[in-house]
């Protein structure tokens, strides 16, 4: 029974975990942008006495590294956010953004 609850309690915390943000509505700056392109990489499983292969493809990603000072903790907090490529472009280091419901709008 333990082992079952490990196993439950694992994938439970990792959802919960990986769901959270510590940024807030308000202000942001850009502080850096990344580009990974895609890329296809395959593996070979054994099933039985025969070795399947295992394609699995990374589509390209564009990433906004903002920063926003955080007056509960009294420091600043960088966090990347994936963005599509039409607003990767438009976008520059060291732009004001306002993020508004997990979403990064240019700022009026």
């Amino acid at each position: 029974m333990n082992r079952l609850k490990k196993t439950l309690v694992i994938p439970i915390l990792l959802i919960i975990l990986c769901g959270c943000t510590q940024l807030t509505d308000g202000k942001v700056t850009v502080v850096d942008k990344v580009y990974h392109e895609s890329y296809t990489t395959t593996t070979y499983v054994m099933a039985g006495k025969v070795m399947v292969p295992i394609t699995s493809y990374r589509p390209e990603e564009y990433v906004l590294v903002v920063r926003q000072f955080s007056n509960k903790e009294n420091k600043y907090i960088e966090e990347d956010i994936n963005v599509d490529k039409k607003q990767y472009s438009k976008i520059s280091i060291g732009d004001k953004l306002v993020y508004q419901d997990r979403k990064l709008k240019k700022r009026k």
